[in-house]
Formats: structure tokens, C-alpha cells, sequence
């Protein structure tokens, strides 16, 4: 990977509309309405988001172009 690509950010925050503990995943990739970050419940749930985003994002740079 090179390492001027976006990195993926999982860091420890508060739902904005209740106020309680989640997960922020944080990356330019995310819709900007989202403010480029996405607050799940778990840790769980971030790295699986997290990976499945990756795993895609390979699988559509290793298919051949057109």
C-alpha cells in the first residue's frame, strides 16, 4: 500500500445525538454529509466495516480496466 493513501481511523467518541460512547470511523471515502465519519456501537462493528471497505476497495483495484 502507498503510504500517501488515506488511512482508515477507528478512535473512541460520542454519538452526537445521545451523547453516549461508540466508535468513530473516520475516512475521506465516507460521504461528506457524514462529515467523513461513521459511529457504530462496537469495536466489532468498526473493524468489520472497516475491512469490508478494503477488501472491496482491492477486489475493484484488481479487476482489469476497460
Amino acid at each position: 500500500m502507498d503510504n500517501s493513501e488515506p488511512k482508515w481511523v477507528i478512535s473512541r467518541a460520542r454519538f452526537p445525538w445521545t451523547g453516549e460512547l461508540c466508535w468513530r470511523v473516520s475516512h475521506p471515502s465516507l460521504p461528506a454529509y457524514f462529515r467523513h465519519r461513521l459511529h457504530l456501537n462496537t469495536f466489532e462493528d468498526a473493524i468489520a466495516y472497516v475491512d469490508a471497505k478494503i477488501r472491496a476497495q482491492a477486489q475493484i483495484d484488481q479487476e482489469p480496466s476497460a
